[in-house]
C-alpha cells in the first residue's frame, strides 16, 4: 500500500499510500471499501515509518498496542474518485533513545476532498527481546481449527476469510483462521486479524447486511495465543448502532473494541 514517503517537518511526515484494486483481507462490501483498511494503512505507515525514518531493523516486531479511527462514508466508495491516499503522520512519546522502542502516531488521511482521523500506539521489540518475551511460545504452530460460520452471515465471499466458528452461546464464537490465511505470519493471531473478527462478530450480531464500522477503537492487553480457545463477544448496545466486542482467553481479556456505524460528530 505505501509508496513513498517524506518528512515534514520534526517527527512529521507525510506517505503516499495506494488502496489495492482487491484487498485480500478487508474486503469491498456493498460499494463501499471495508473502513478497516483505514486501520491497515495507518499500520502499514507506521510500520514504514519506523524502519525509513527511524532506523529500526526489519527484523524487529511490532506490537499494536491500541488503535483509533473516525471515518466518513464518502471516504469509501470503490468507485471513488481515486485510490491514492496521502497519509499525515505526527509522531511523539517517542521512548527508546537513537532506536525507538515505542511510539505514539496520530494520523490524517485524505482521499480527494475527503478525510479520515486515527491515532494508536506502537511497541517495538528486539528479536532478542521477543525470544524471551514468548519464550517456547515463539515456535507455537497453529493446531486443528474448527469449522467456520456460514460466510454470509458475517459478509465473507469464501470460507478461508471466516475467522469465526459457530456461536457457543448467543453472540459468542471461538477465534478460528484458516491455516492457509496470508496475514497468519506470527506465532499468535495477529492483531489485523482480530479487528477483522470485530467486524465479523458485530456483523452476526447485529445481522446487518452490511456491517460499516465508521468509529472504531481497539485496546490490545495481551497476545492472542494459538493454545487454547479465544471466546470473542459482541455485545450491541440499546438505541444506538454501537457495538462492544471482547476477546477471552483461559478468562484473561485479550483485547476490547467498540465499534458504530455511525459518524462521530466529536470526531471521538
Amino acid at each position: 500500500m505505501p509508496t513513498a514517503w517524506r518528512q515534514v517537518a520534526d517527527s512529521r511526515f507525510q506517505v503516499d499510500v495506494r488502496w489495492p484494486e482487491e484487498p485480500r483481507l478487508f474486503r469491498p462490501d456493498d460499494g463501499l471499501h471495508s473502513p478497516l483498511i483505514i486501520a491497515e494503512t495507518m499500520r502499514q505507515s507506521a510500520i514504514l515509518l519506523t524502519h525509513t525514518a527511524f532506523g529500526v531493523p526489519l527484523d524487529h516486531r511490532f506490537v499494536l498496542q491500541d488503535l483509533r479511527y473516525t471515518v466518513g462514508r464518502d471516504f469509501l466508495p470503490v468507485n471513488g474518485p481515486t485510490n491514492d491516499v496521502a497519509v499525515e503522520v505526527a509522531c511523539s512519546a517517542i521512548r527508546g533513545g537513537r532506536r525507538p522502542t515505542a511510539m505514539h502516531c496520530r494520523v490524517t488521511l485524505r482521499r480527494g476532498t475527503a478525510r479520515a482521523e486515527g491515532e494508536g500506539e506502537l511497541g517495538i521489540t528486539s528479536p532478542a527481546a521477543y525470544r524471551r518475551i514468548r519464550g517456547e511460545r515463539a515456535t507455537a504452530e497453529l493446531p486443528h481449527q474448527p469449522r467456520p460460520v456460514a460466510p454470509g452471515t458475517v459478509r465473507c465471499a469464501t470460507a478461508e476469510q471466516v475467522l469465526l466458528a459457530p456461536p457457543a452461546a448467543e453472540n459468542r464464537w471461538q477465534l478460528r483462521v484458516d491455516p492457509h490465511h496470508p496475514d497468519l505470519t506470527n506465532d499468535h493471531f495477529p492483531g489485523i486479524l482480530l479487528m477483522e473478527a470485530c467486524r465479523q462478530a458485530a456483523c452476526a450480531a447485529t445481522a446487518s447486511e452490511a456491517f460499516h464500522p465508521l468509529v472504531f477503537s481497539v485496546r490490545f492487553l495481551r497476545y492472542a495465543e494459538f493454545s487454547t480457545p479465544c471466546w470473542v463477544e459482541a455485545r450491541p448496545q440499546q438505541g444506538s448502532s454501537d457495538v462492544l466486542v471482547t476477546c477471552h482467553q483461559d478468562g484473561e481479556p485479550v483485547f476490547l473494541a467498540h465499534m458504530a456505524m455511525e459518524e462521530d460528530p466529536a470526531g471521538r
